[in-house]
């Protein structure tokens, strides 16, 4: 997997050196702490999820080559993670021909959360080939 082909996501604290016009300055600091900005990496958009955890998780599922992103793996997905106590702020699943596909995932994270325990049930999943995650840190 190379690296320009990932979803960059940060999380920051809610502060005025964000440069946010006043009104949506005020809205933000007002519903949250921080705020984790998650940037596909076609760059068509930047979404931005207001969340008072000070971590956030980032989790990438590539598909093996056979498999889709069909009812399936959603239904054994969702199985999956209902194991974990997790505030879900984004999912997407993609794919880009016969032989791309993935799904990724940004949460709320805590560092009492078992993410090896994690890592491993979703990887699985038949059709996993691989998990990656990045824990998200504020500076």
């Amino acid at each position: 997997m190379e690296q320009d082909q990932l979803t960059k996501c940060i999380i920051a604290k809610i502060s005025k050196s964000l440069n946010f016009p006043e009104e949506i300055y005020n809205s933000l600091k007002n519903k949250a702490q921080y705020i984790i900005a998650i940037i596909p990496s076609d760059l068509r958009k930047i979404a931005l999820f207001p969340t008072d955890a000070q971590m956030g998780l980032y989790c990438r599922i590539n598909l093996k080559r056979k498999y889709k992103l069909d009812d399936s793996f959603f239904i054994t997905l969702r199985e999956k993670l209902n194991n974990f106590t997790l505030k879900t702020l984004y999912t997407t699943g993609i794919c880009f021909s016969k032989d791309e596909c993935f799904w990724e995932g940004v949460f709320e994270y805590n560092n009492d959360f078992p993410l090896e325990e994690f890592k491993k049930t979703l990887s699985s999943i038949d059709s996993v080939e691989y998990v990656f995650t990045q824990i998200l840190k504020s500076e």
